[in-house]
């Protein structure tokens, strides 16, 4: 079997993950998460009602992290522009 890409086997056998330095993020690249209250107080909604959208696919897409969801800023705010540009059609 072959290993995937970015992926090596040390000499002792164990599974190391190469880092490429193009792939490194700072502090200035890294999109911030947001909780449900920021996302809720960006959108001026409800956070149940963003609770209700996460059961019904809707909304921007968010991820659990263990209990929580959070949500990328930029995931949020490209779904806002999303629907600007829906609702100009």
């Amino acid at each position: 079997m072959r290993p995937t890409a970015g992926v090596r086997r040390a000499a002792s056998g164990w599974l190391r993950l190469q880092v490429e330095e193009a792939t490194m993020q700072t502090p200035e690249t890294i999109d911030p998460l947001w909780d449900i209250d920021e996302v809720s107080a960006y959108l001026k909604v409800p956070k149940r009602t963003l609770y209700r959208w996460r059961t019904q696919n809707y909304g921007p897409r968010g991820l659990r992290v263990g209990r929580h969801v959070r949500y990328r800023r930029s995931v949020v705010i490209d779904w806002v522009d999303l629907m600007e540009h829906i609702d100009d059609e």
